[in-house]
């Protein structure tokens, strides 16, 4: 017993860094950890997520370990789920916490549901999440390298339920009159587990900022107003979607409550119906397995079809987005009151082109595995490049 007490001694489970999520975790041999995720549910207890975890294990080099990622059962819109959406997860691991790549395989495993890793460590400690993390110091990071380019601002527009800063930035050629440009909005990070879009992100603005011919092109014709992250104390926390008072960022956005949804608040008065010229509009989100572009096609009418048509087949031909189906319409029926999403809300205002985009977390068919970094950030160029062919 003293020696397997040890052995366990030996390893170090921690979650306690920026980003980290982790409920509990348990040996039940020396070679075999269960960790439960924490998950996240809303204002009334509700609509409990398992989305996201984040750990490291220190002190297994050269061991051969099996991981089993439990707590995956939950609900989504008012209905049970008993993790099942998760069997073909292929979690991310690091050994600098840094340079990330995914598990070659990961065995689903029911009833209860978990997710069972085997590997053998290279090196003495493993960093290991849903896929690869984008936390604060990386927004902060990313503006930091913005705030210096003479065609880029970066200001503050509100604060979070924990007062951390939310921030706009705004990209154009500040020698061309803004009334020529069309004007082009993308929100990011409304829901803190979905780190995907974040490095999408980074991509399309470090190509805007870029110094060639076709970045300044976009930056002479368009003024791109971009949202980094609408939930910066989930990412500071290890959130999965709902803000510190347990309200959904990407819902609510019929509903007045300052107090409760600071986050909301600070954003809604650039999308009011008199001051929001709107071209283009753009949330970004991660799901598990399906890339897809939503919008009003319908209610919109032929313009905001025909939009959203070019643009989805432009990434399918120029980026990893596997969405052959083409473009989905909005549902028939209105949203539920407390559940207009961002994207509704701003159609509904303003008339402008709103979709959703949301891109694939799972293996993508078009790579054979889950996208890395480097394709996120490739997308983010392709991004900017097909809205800038659509006018």
């Amino acid at each position: 017993m003293d020696m397997l007490c040890l052995l366990f001694a030996a390893i170090t489970v921690n979650a306690a860094f920026e980003g980290g999520a982790l409920r509990r975790h348990e040996w039940l041999a020396p070679d075999h950890l269960v960790a439960t995720i924490p998950g996240q549910s809303d204002q009334d207890g509700r609509n409990h997520q398992p989305s996201w975890f984040y750990f490291s294990l220190s002190g297994v080099k050269g061991r051969t370990l099996i991981v089993d990622i439990a707590g995956f059962e939950g609900e989504y819109n008012y209905r049970p789920h008993d993790g099942r959406g998760h069997r073909n997860t292929r979690p991310a691991f690091s050994y600098d916490n840094l340079q990330w790549e995914h598990f070659e395989s990961a065995e689903w495993l029911e009833k209860p549901a978990r997710l069972r890793l085997r590997f053998t460590a290279r090196e003495d400690t493993v960093w290991i999440a849903r896929i690869p993390p984008y936390t604060l110091k990386h927004v902060e990071r990313l503006l930091d390298f913005v705030r210096p380019h003479p065609h880029a601002e970066v200001r503050e527009i509100g604060r979070s339920v924990e007062k951390r800063p939310l921030h706009l930035v705004t990209i154009t050629d500040a020698g061309v009159p803004s009334a020529k440009k069309k004007q082009v909005w993308i929100v990011s990070r409304q829901h803190a587990w979905e780190a995907g879009v974040s490095w999408a992100l980074e991509g399309a603005v470090r190509f805007l900022l870029a110094e060639n011919g076709q970045a300044r092109r976009i930056r002479a014709g368009f003024v791109f107003s971009i949202v980094p992250t609408m939930d910066p104390d989930g990412l500071c926390h290890g959130g999965v979607r709902f803000n510190r008072h347990g309200y959904d960022l990407n819902r609510n956005w019929d509903v007045n409550d300052a107090q409760n949804m600071p986050e909301i608040a600070s954003l809604k008065p650039f999308f009011g119906p008199k001051n929001a010229k709107i071209d283009l509009f753009l949330t970004l989100h991660n799901t598990e397995s399906a890339d897809f572009l939503q919008g009003p096609l319908t209610a919109g009418g032929a313009r905001v079809r025909t939009l959203g048509e070019r643009l989805n087949r432009f990434l399918v031909e120029t980026a990893h987005f596997h969405a052959d189906a083409g473009v989905r319409d909005y549902p028939a029926e209105p949203p539920a009151p407390g559940r207009y999403t961002i994207d509704q809300w701003v159609f509904k205002q303003t008339s402008a082109p709103s979709f959703l985009l949301e891109l694939m977390v799972d293996t993508n068919p078009k790579l054979g595995r889950p996208p890395h970094t480097e394709d996120r950030l490739a997308f983010g160029e392709a991004l900017v490049r097909g809205v800038s062919s659509l006018f």
